[in-house]
């Protein structure tokens, strides 16, 4: 009888791990009310299960000398304690009032305890990373629109350059040069021809 408490003790873990994967929070809660179920004497049995400076205690639960407790480890460190009490005074056995199985059963759950917990602190740790991920891609999509728009305003201005020179020179610079010609001798005239010849060969790319 006590075998079988304890394999549905393992077992109500594993499906406590997969009904909380991302909440140890949750998992501890329920698990603490769970546990002393599985000890020899229930009815006296209460539990305490201490993770990361946080408490989770069941029902009628009460600190007394009859007590066995396992470490709970995170990444080889030590992160809580996993505690069952009996409340009143029962026969010694192998480790105080309880039995050796018991002690295999409970460094057995505080075992699971601590790759359930680095378990869930890895996923967590992979989905913050993703949504940071998520937020400089997203940054970096806005930054290459707005280094498109500042590129298609500069060639827009680069056009409206070309057009203003083009224009300048067009309706400005050669009528003035034109104008100018008609006052110089002949032989002067080849050198007002000679720079007119040059600067359309100037503003020529900007048309």
């Amino acid at each position: 009888r006590e075998r079988v408490k304890e394999l549905n003790c393992l077992y109500m873990v594993s499906q406590l791990a997969e009904r909380n994967m991302y909440s140890i929070d949750d998992l501890l809660r329920e698990l603490v009310e769970f546990l002393p179920e599985s000890w020899q004497y229930p009815d006296v049995a209460c539990a305490k299960i201490l993770f990361k400076g946080k408490a989770y205690t069941s029902a009628g639960y009460k600190a007394t000398n009859w007590r066995q407790s396992a470490r709970i480890y995170e990444y080889h460190e030590a992160v809580g304690e996993c505690s069952i009490f009996y409340i009143e005074e029962r026969e010694p056995a192998d480790e105080g009032p309880f039995l050796k199985e018991e002690r295999a059963l409970l460094d057995a759950v505080a075992e699971q305890i601590g790759i359930i917990a680095t378990r869930v602190s890895a996923d967590l740790e992979l989905q913050e990373t993703n949504r940071q991920l998520a937020l400089e891609r997203e940054a970096l999509q806005e930054s290459n629109a707005a280094l498109r728009a500042v590129l298609a305003r500069i060639e827009q201005e680069k056009q409206e350059i070309r057009k203003d020179i083009r224009t300048n020179v067009d309706r400005i610079v050669l009528p003035l040069l034109h104008a100018f010609a008609l006052q110089l001798t002949p032989s002067q005239q080849k050198y007002a021809e000679l720079l007119r010849t040059n600067l359309e060969d100037i503003a020529s790319p900007f048309t």
